[in-house]
């Protein structure tokens, strides 16, 4: 049986990051590796969750801040978006984009 997980990687050789996406219908989940030493710990990656509405995000937040904290509150941003970072409370960063 075929895999039906795609993963499109962009990484290009002498780029900053590599970054990865995993799709499969309509979920689909992009992984980028940190470019700034130390960000993540040991994990080295950020997770980024696209929400799809304003509730979505604002649960997501306050669940990932209980035994967590916020490395960008949760706020409008330029681009157009809703956008937080959290470290959860095992040392992961996750991107949340509305």
């Amino acid at each position: 049986m075929p895999n039906p997980i795609t993963n499109n990687n962009e990484y290009r050789k002498g780029d900053a990051n590599e970054t990865s996406q995993l799709s499969n219908g309509n979920f689909s989940i992009m992984i980028a590796d940190s470019t700034t030493p130390g960000e993540s710990g040991a994990t080295n990656i950020s997770i980024l969750i696209e929400c799809e509405s304003e509730d979505d995000i604002n649960h997501l937040y306050n669940a990932l801040l209980e035994g967590g904290t916020a490395a960008m509150e949760l706020q409008d941003k330029f681009w157009g978006a809703k956008y937080a970072k959290v470290c959860d409370e095992f040392g992961y960063y996750w991107d949340l984009n509305f």
